[in-house]
């Protein structure tokens, strides 16, 4: 009966564990005093060209303890993996220059109401096109 008992309790812990992570790509359109402002798009469906927002803004604080780096993709699994940290956090550039028009795409994660991860991705530099002499 114990044992039930206690089976059950590590069930329902881990399950409401899963209920307040979250992990999903956003665009950061402001950063500074240890909160961030996102904003969440629906999934691209194929054929149309827009990208349509999935609800308003939101605003969250970061955990203190929060990581924020870059991510890179690992060619053999094909997902996103955290790279190196970002050299002063969310007062980096990269983050300075965030705005509604031009934000800072990120996979983010989360635990409750605080950010415990940011996984900064894209925003590569196109390569200068030499000129043919």
């Amino acid at each position: 009966m114990i044992r039930k008992m206690a089976c059950a309790v590590f069930v329902m812990t881990v399950a409401i564990g899963f209920t307040f992570a979250d992990e999903f790509t956003a665009v950061i359109t402001k950063a500074g005093d240890g909160k961030i402002t996102y904003q969440k798009f629906k999934k691209k469906v194929k054929g149309e060209k827009k990208v349509e927002k999935d609800g308003d803004p939101v605003t969250i604080s970061l955990a203190t303890d929060a990581k924020i780096v870059t991510g890179k993709k690992n060619k053999e699994t094909k997902k996103l993996e955290a790279g190196t940290a970002i050299e002063g956090g969310l007062n980096a550039e990269i983050f300075k220059n965030a705005s509604q028009k031009k934000g800072v795409f990120a996979r983010i994660t989360t635990e409750g109401d605080k950010v415990t991860q940011i996984m900064v991705f894209g925003g590569k530099k196109k390569k200068k096109k030499k000129d043919a002499e």
